[in-house]
């Protein structure tokens, strides 16, 4: 509502519009016939009129009327142009008596996040972003995101910025049939000289990584809420700004990594009216055809299959194994990238016997290319999933366009090369089993080996098989309700969320393999809100290879010794780090969790050291609830009660994008642990 800029509330707004459709009214008449009860009616009649919207008469009984709207607009822009002006005059004075009592010497510019919520704050932001500009700005964003900016008059500033032709401006967006008409409308409003813009769109998924905006490699803009085409869901946008060197660098390659993969938007353009993609030999329409020229194709390989496809893909696949375990042996390649998550983990598995498969996020567009020479994409709209066989879309792009088949498979070479291979060990095996929770292990200080361990006793696993989704939130929501009344300094309550996700390739942080857990603590919690960080790693035992804390930060003092004494007898326990809440930042949406710290977090010697990352886990499946109660070894009893879910987990590090399977991601919505001695 439009009333709100100007500073009113829901029941003013209400009370101003009701006054202007009835005219002249006494408290009591707008009370009856409002139904407000009458001191709130005077109350609110009061703020009113100190905002200059309602005027009273000198009469007994007083009367009430509001003020014409367009007068108010005009005193309201008289009042800002006064501002701006008063602002303007002192500025000079303004700036020599700041000069006079800030700090002198080298000014440091921390490293830091800071949270901006709401879609003016937003906005006001990329504002200023687009004003500091000097070099280069570059942006992945949603259609919707480009029609705010457009209305907040955003691209305006940039077009007529001193010297925009310098700058180097380049948009990666998501172009499709639904707003290919917004779209172009948009870039037709370019100028024709001066501006130095390019838009790309990707050519091999249909979803873009994060929404961003760098602005010349000092600084990201992260929009952390889930993507929607609604302009009333972005009310409530919430990002994250950081100036942090090594996340800023990492954001940067990610969006030169999608730039890289990307095509002209004229070229995807020309694609979607003509109904053809650019550079293709062959459009096949009839089911028939296409799968006798795929397979004629397929059983022709002589070198190097390549195949991308869906989670159920990888299953419909798996149906043709004995074929493609024939072809191996006859020493044909096959590469096979598709989303790896519970459904099709042990299929997986089986086909790794005879063929190399990876994980890739989800959306990736079905593609098959033989022996570098032929090309087939498969394509259905997003809503139309009719089957995930990748042979049986009803429309099907062939190619034997050298160029063109040749650029898509050095792209699919690149995504595989920064694949993961599916892994075994899984995270369900380490989290949401209690009897392989992370041993409580001592060690020597040098920490190459472990000398003692002390297991967590599991008491009650039957939890696990009666607990329900509504069971987990009616244990939070009357923990919630209890609280005042919970005065025992004994007893640990926290609720919120914990996104855990294990990490097997030693490549991205040249690291053993780690176990990270992000912890979102409510409010509520015994100690309040607050964001944590719980590293584990890998090591010997003598009881084989355990996860073992060895490193905790978090921003709430209060929580400190409650930390220490959960990872007792660990690494962890002379490794707590206590850090500034804008260095670290965890944002829950929905069914998404963004994680991301500024600041390297040293493990267990110099050698070991987790660098400024951050990470996005998206829920994936249906909610898994369970409960279980353990023992640790120092008497610690706890009670433990979650809703989960499976998660990919992109992990975002200096020019590495690492991306987990949704086996060794989880996401927990609702926590809820209560802690006790024994």
């Amino acid at each position: 509502m439009a009333l709100k800029n100007f500073g009113l509330t829901d029941k003013e707004a209400e009370i101003y519009i009701f006054l202007a459709k009835h005219g002249v009214l006494t408290g009591g008449e707008i009370s009856k016939q409002s139904r407000m009860k009458r001191p709130n009616i005077y109350r609110i009649l009061k703020s009113l009129q100190k905002k200059g919207m309602v005027e009273s008469t000198l009469e007994a009984p007083t009367r009430f009327m509001a003020l014409p709207f367009e007068s108010i607009l005009e005193s309201n822009i008289e009042a800002k142009k006064e501002e701006v002006a008063i602002i303007e005059k002192a500025k000079n004075d303004l700036l020599n008596d700041w000069k006079s009592i800030r700090k002198t010497g080298i000014e440091v510019s921390l490293e830091k996040f800071v949270v901006i919520e709401g879609r003016r704050r937003v906005y006001q932001k990329i504002l200023q972003m687009i004003r500091k500009t000097n070099n280069q700005l570059s942006a992945i964003l949603d259609v919707s995101d480009l029609l705010l900016v457009d209305q907040f008059g955003l691209f305006d500033v940039f077009f007529r910025k001193p010297k925009a032709s310098k700058i180097q401006f380049r948009l990666i967006t998501q172009l499709n049939t639904q707003n290919l008409d917004q779209l172009k409308a948009l870039l037709q409003r370019t100028p024709d000289f001066g501006v130095n813009l390019k838009v790309g769109t990707p050519n091999l998924r249909f979803n873009l990584p994060l929404r961003m905006i760098v602005r010349d490699k000092k600084e990201v803009f992260i929009f952390t809420t889930p993507r929607s085409d609604s302009f009333s869901t972005k009310e409530g946008e919430v990002c994250l700004w950081t100036n942090c060197k090594t996340l800023v660098q990492t954001f940067d390659s990610i969006f030169e990594d999608s730039w890289n993969n990307s095509i002209s938007i004229e070229k995807k353009i020309v694609e979607i009216e003509t109904g053809k993609p650019t550079l293709t030999t062959d459009f096949i329409a009839n089911l028939e055809i296409a799968q006798e020229k795929y397979y004629e194709a397929l059983f022709s390989a002589k070198n190097e299959i390549i195949i991308v496809t869906s989670e159920k893909g990888l299953t419909e696949i798996w149906k043709g194994a004995p074929s493609l375990k024939k072809m191996n042996e006859k020493g044909v390649n096959i590469k096979l990238m598709a989303p790896i998550t519970s459904k099709n983990f042990n299929t997986a598995l089986e086909m790794q016997n005879f063929c190399n498969i990876r994980h890739v996020p989800q959306n990736y567009l079905k593609t098959t290319i033989i022996d570098g020479k032929h090309l087939f994409q498969f394509r259905t709209p997003e809503s139309d999933e009719q089957s995930d066989s990748v042979h049986q879309y009803p429309r099907t792009y062939y190619s034997n366009n050298f160029e063109h088949v040749e650029k898509t498979r050095n792209i699919l070479l690149k995504t595989w090369e920064n694949s993961v291979i599916a892994s075994p060990i899984t995270i369900g095996s380490i989290i949401t089993n209690p009897s392989m929770l992370p041993d409580v292990t001592p060690t020597r200080s040098n920490y190459k080996f472990l000398d003692k361990y002390a297991t967590i006793k599991l008491i009650d696993h039957t939890l696990e098989r009666r607990v329900t989704e509504q069971d987990v939130l009616n244990k939070i929501s009357i923990f919630k309700k209890k609280k005042k009344n919970n005065k025992s300094k004994k007893i640990v309550f926290a609720c919120g969320s914990v996104g855990h996700v294990l990490v097997h390739s030693p490549n991205i942080f040249n690291l053993p393999s780690i176990l990270i857990s992000a912890f979102h603590i409510d409010k509520e919690s015994s100690f309040g809100s607050e964001d944590a960080l719980v590293i584990c790693l890998r090591q010997r035992t003598l009881k084989g290879n355990k996860y073992v804390s060895v490193a905790v930060i978090g921003d709430n003092p209060k929580a400190s010794d409650s930390w220490k004494k959960s990872v007792k007898n660990t690494p962890a326990e002379k490794n707590y780090h206590l850090v500034k809440r804008d260095e670290l930042q965890i944002q829950i949406h929905g069914k998404t969790l963004f994680v991301g710290w500024t600041i390297p977090i040293p493990l267990l010697s110099e050698k070991f050291c987790l660098p400024p990352s951050a990470m996005l886990f998206e829920a994936e499946g249906k909610i898994k609830p369970y409960a279980y109660t353990a023992i640790a070894l120092s008497g610690v009893r706890q009670e433990v009660f979650n809703n989960s879910f499976d998660a990919f987990v992109t992990i975002m590090h200096k020019t590495t994008k690492y991306q987990v399977p949704a086996t060794n991601g989880t996401f927990v919505r609702d926590l809820y642990i209560k802690t006790q001695p024994t």
